[in-house]
């Protein structure tokens, strides 16, 4: 039986200053029965990861959609936007296939790199092996004008 680890994602855009990487911890069970690392194929990998991000969705999604009440400063903040939504905007639902699909598809396009401790990994068929505490780099590539 697997045991779980703990590994750090971390998301990057390339090209743009003005957005700050974001990082979360991600748990991850391992395919072995060692909780100091554990082999997967990447697009396994990646699986995990939007799995775990459009988990992380449907939870926001849901936590909005509750009653609550607005204050001053969000009343004053919609009429300025010229829309003020009392009960938050319509949940949005996201099909984890289709999630998991445009992932893929944009990897093997090239639109974003994935590092593993540092390495680049080319293939989604490529095996990564993962430690406790490994971190997992994506760098969303921006295209240059003229590029």
């Amino acid at each position: 039986m697997g045991a779980t680890f703990t590994v750090t994602v971390e998301a990057k855009v390339l090209g743009q200053s003005s957005h700050a990487p974001s990082m979360h911890q991600l748990d991850l069970l391992s395919l072995g029965d060692s909780l100091q690392s554990s082999q997967f194929l990447l697009c396994t990998l990646l699986t995990s990861l939007v799995e775990s991000e459009v988990h992380a969705f449907a939870a926001r999604q849901e936590q909005r959609a509750l009653l609550r009440f607005m204050t001053n400063e969000e009343i004053s903040e919609g009429i300025a936007r010229g829309k003020v939504v009392p009960h938050g905007e319509a949940p949005q639902s996201v099909d984890l296939d289709d999630a998991v699909a445009a992932a893929m598809q944009a990897f093997e396009d090239r639109l974003y790199l994935v590092l593993v401790d540092g390495e680049s990994i080319g293939s989604l068929d490529d095996a990564v092996e993962l430690h406790n505490d490994s971190r997992i780099t994506l760098v969303r590539l921006v295209a240059l004008i003229g590029g």
